[in-house]
């Protein structure tokens, strides 16, 4: 038995914004677009104490979709570690405001380049404006920062002798051991 899987998951979280080589670094994050079921791969920039953040291009079809229906859920897996989280979430959108502005002031040169290009991320491509490049003060205009309220997390430890499944509710920090 894990003895505080919250704790643990919390500190698997940091690792992957602490480091770039770490499988928690990188999240699935599904959310409903009309009616289908969309998932895309975004990097985790920050941890609170109840919400994750990440950020995204403020003209993907993620935002027009998390306008209409903001309920998404939060994947992690570790190949390493044999863990799997699965994390209940409100996404709440952070555009023009002391959030965006702070991570986009922390966010590498590199990071910033993603918001240069021109026209919106589920654009086809055109290889007339792909070497275009927007300034990078416009595509600030572009970045947008979202804050993943933590409801609850399924958590799978994936064991030869028997796999351990724990489900915490991130209001009242309890922790549920549920038996496979």
């Amino acid at each position: 038995m894990i003895n505080n899987p919250l704790s643990m998951v919390m500190k698997k979280i940091q690792e992957g914004i602490d480091s770039r080589h770490s499988d928690y670094h990188i999240m699935n994050v599904s959310y409903v677009l009309n009616t289908q079921i969309k998932t895309s791969c975004t990097v985790i920039r920050n941890l609170t104490d109840n919400a994750i953040w990440f950020n995204t291009d403020f003209r993907s079809q993620k935002v027009v979709a998390l306008e209409k229906n903001n309920q998404a859920c939060l994947h992690f897996y570790s190949k390493k570690d044999k863990i799997q989280m699965s994390v209940a979430c409100t996404l709440v959108i952070h555009h023009h405001d002391d959030f965006t502005k702070q991570a986009w002031e922390k966010a590498s040169l590199l990071s910033k380049q993603c918001y240069r290009q021109i026209g919106p991320p589920c654009e086809a491509y055109h290889e007339e404006t792909a070497q275009l490049k927007l300034p990078l003060k416009t595509a600030y205009e572009n970045f947008a920062t979202v804050e993943a309220t933590m409801h609850t997390i399924d958590v799978l430890f994936l064991k030869f002798g028997g796999n351990e499944r724990y489900l915490i509710d991130m209001h009242t920090k309890h922790c549920q051991s549920v038996l496979p």
